[in-house]
């Protein structure tokens, strides 16, 4: 992302983009170009460079430089190198908050996720942005750590700014009437990842409770544990119930009884993973047992509290994830878990915002093909290929 991400002391993060004055004194074509002088109300401190200077230190019309800068076919190479260098040696930039006055449009859309440590939602803003780059658009990112509160606060600050869209992550707990006035105000708005109940919106994610239950029919039919246990997530969020929803009809099939699942929601953290798993693997009265994760952080942290017991992986306990993250591949043993589709959510979800943007006012929904990764920590798998199998 372009920018620097500033954090304040309400738990959000905004991205701006800084710009600095070059040199006030420079030479394009041998013609010396003048950088205005110094704003006196200001001292110390350049005024800034307007398309009107660029444009009488190359000498041509204003509306000629204009053109370049929107990249028009109607201007000659010649013509538009001689432009584009001279705002290079100005520094000039483009002033969108003036251009945003006369169309009523900012060119910035606001981006809330739960947080950046996670992995997966670095890959669903990756693939944000890279959509967003081809129309023009500037991503801000928030992050809101599954607080309302905050959710609200980055919402109300993103419509001060003007963004054109929001493409948000809904954070645990919240309700319809958490985004009334984000919705009543006319915001272009495409959930992703997380649904929020009887909302009625754009919406791009995963089918998470096929994904589980085709995740636990893995375990399952290669194992037969004594407990099942799923760890991590929030009970209030729409991906946990889906995933302990998949994992329960499946654990059905084999007779396990519900009460035989045992339910640790928590922080998705590694750290808080490794403290639930640990205390649960000390009073665990038999081996092997299965630990569905509700991702793959959560698993690292599984991980961890198993090593440190000397159990082993694979065989005493066995563990699967969520997300399909870097570090899933590369762990030993390799971690069982599920791919959906990260940086196509965020592809998706940018070019359905467009979309928007453009007049398609009808709520669309968009579910993204999810693939079974096949490994080594649930007791099969190839020992250094993947077995991919995937579900749209």
């Amino acid at each position: 992302m372009n920018g620097l991400g500033l954090c304040d002391e309400r738990n959000t993060m905004l991205t701006t983009t800084f710009a600095f004055d070059l040199d006030r004194s420079n030479i394009v074509e041998g013609r010396r170009l003048e950088v205005a002088k110094e704003d006196k109300s200001a001292p110390g401190r350049p005024s800034r460079v307007r398309l009107a200077d660029v444009a009488a230190a190359v000498g041509v019309s204003r509306s000629t430089a204009s053109l370049v800068q929107r990249d028009s076919p109607l201007v000659s190479d010649a013509t538009r190198e001689k432009v584009l260098a001279a705002f290079d040696e100005m520094g000039y930039v483009y002033n969108r908050a003036a251009s945003s006055l006369r169309s009523d449009k900012t060119g910035l859309v606001g981006v809330v996720v739960t947080t950046i440590g996670n992995p997966f939602f670095a890959e669903v803003v990756d693939g944000i942005e890279s959509t967003l780059a081809g129309t023009g658009h500037t991503a801000i990112l928030g992050q809101h750590s599954e607080s309302v509160d905050s959710q609200t606060d980055l919402l109300n600050r993103f419509m001060e700014a003007g963004v054109d869209g929001v493409i948000i992550t809904a954070a645990s707990g919240s309700t319809a009437s958490s985004f009334k006035r984000l919705l009543n105000a006319g915001v272009a708005t495409v959930f992703c990842v997380r649904r929020v109940e009887s909302l009625a919106v754009n919406y791009v994610g995963a089918d998470a409770e096929t994904a589980a239950v085709d995740l636990t029919r893995h375990v399952l039919s290669k194992n037969t544990p004594s407990t099942i246990a799923f760890i991590g997530g929030s009970s209030k969020s729409s991906p946990y119930k889906a995933r302990i929803s998949g994992l329960r009809a499946v654990a059905a099939e084999n007779d396990f009884a519900v009460d035989d699942i045992v339910e640790l929601p928590g922080m998705v953290s590694r750290a808080a993973a490794y403290e639930v798993s640990k205390e649960f693997f000390e009073r665990s009265p038999a081996y092997p047992v299965a630990v569905f994760s509700y991702n793959d952080v959560v698993a690292l942290g599984v991980y961890a509290a198993a090593r440190e017991l000397g159990l082993r992986i694979g065989r005493d306990v066995l563990v699967t994830g969520f997300d399909d993250i870097e570090a899933a591949r590369y762990e030993q043993p390799p971690l069982t878990t599920v791919n959906l589709g990260a940086k196509q959510i965020g592809e998706t979800a940018a070019r359905v915002l467009n979309e928007i943007a453009g007049g398609n006012e009808q709520p669309v929904e968009h579910i993204i093909p999810t693939s079974l990764q096949i490994r080594r920590s649930c007791g099969s798998g190839e020992r250094f290929e993947d077995k991919g199998v995937n579900h749209g």
